[in-house]
């Protein structure tokens, strides 16, 4: 841990961070993006966008588990957070193929995101698992 917390300046740096990760992160670079991103979290750590971009990094680099607890942290902070709502569906349903959990996602992602088409798109990707 870098414990600059109360640091003056260390939000500046958070944000500097988050924005090369970023745009590592829009290359497809996820190796290059994921410690970017963890070190913003150490200087921010409720920042829910870099948590839910941090978990997609780790989806694409295979690190499943790792991915579904980040977006499970930022629901935590923000129950509504929709990406982290959405992808957890995802990692569910494709990743571990847990047919009945991604359901169970997919449930409290239209709970909180009635008619949104992303649920519709994805509830049917599930049907043909």
């Amino acid at each position: 841990a870098l414990g600059f917390k109360c640091v003056k300046g260390a939000a500046k740096n958070a944000e500097k961070r988050v924005l090369l990760g970023n745009i590592y992160y829009d290359g497809g670079k996820w190796d290059l993006a994921i410690p970017l991103y963890e070190q913003a979290l150490q200087l921010d750590a409720t920042n829910t966008d870099v948590i839910v971009d941090l978990g997609v990094c780790y989806r694409n680099a295979t690190k499943i588990d790792e991915a579904l607890a980040l977006f499970e942290r930022a629901l935590k902070i923000d129950p509504s957070k929709k990406q982290a709502l959405f992808n957890r569906i995802v990692v569910y349903g494709i990743d571990k193929g847990d047919k009945a959990k991604a359901l169970a996602a997919l449930k409290a992602f239209e709970a909180k995101y009635p008619g949104e088409p992303a649920a519709k798109q994805i509830a049917a990707e599930l049907d043909k698992k």
